[in-house]
């Protein structure tokens, strides 16, 4: 019986392990590959936290997760950090909150070899929908796109596209 009982558990085994894998592996890199894609990383960890930051107001904390000469296109508008700071500053005076409704998309794109420019090959890319909100005034900003080019753990440019055209409304 226990002959029988080992033969049955090693056949069971050897018929698990022989068992085709329905899913197609991909082991092979398509040709055309240049990147690719990650949807939990360091550095989206890194863009949650300075956008968090950005909506606290917290300018230091802001601050320290750029590089210092870190360049910002805000709606194709190259702008420093320091000149972000001085606008969320304004804003902040001018008593306007920032929220973001929903969950965020956030992405990372990890090219294999970096821009040879920039020696940057990690781009965290999100989607928000964002809420400027003075009183009773709100201005729902859809589809904030945001790009961060990260390298060795620190924001060295960021690309935000928005439409920004009722953003006036609340400092009136």
């Amino acid at each position: 019986m226990k002959k029988q009982l080992v033969v049955l558990v090693l056949s069971s085994a050897l018929f698990m392990a022989c068992k085709p894998n329905n899913e197609k592996e991909n082991t092979e890199k398509n040709p055309h590959q240049i990147a690719i894609g990650v949807d939990s990383s360091a550095n989206i960890n890194l863009a949650k936290k300075a956008n968090e930051l950005a909506m606290k107001f917290d300018y230091e904390g802001l601050k320290s997760n750029f590089i210092p000469n870190a360049k910002l296109h805000d709606n194709s508008k190259e702008i420093t950090i320091e000149d972000n700071i001085a606008t969320l500053k304004m804003a902040q005076k001018e008593g306007i909150a920032i929220s973001v409704n929903g969950e965020p998309i956030f992405h990372e794109v990890i090219n294999d070899k970096p821009n040879p420019k920039t020696g940057i090959s990690n781009y965290v890319i999100c989607y928000y929908d964002v809420t400027f909100a003075k009183g009773a005034k709100k201005v729902n900003i859809k589809n904030y796109h945001m790009l961060f080019a990260i390298k060795d753990g620190k924001i060295h440019e960021v690309w935000d596209v928005y439409d920004a055209s009722e953003l006036t409304t609340l400092f009136q």
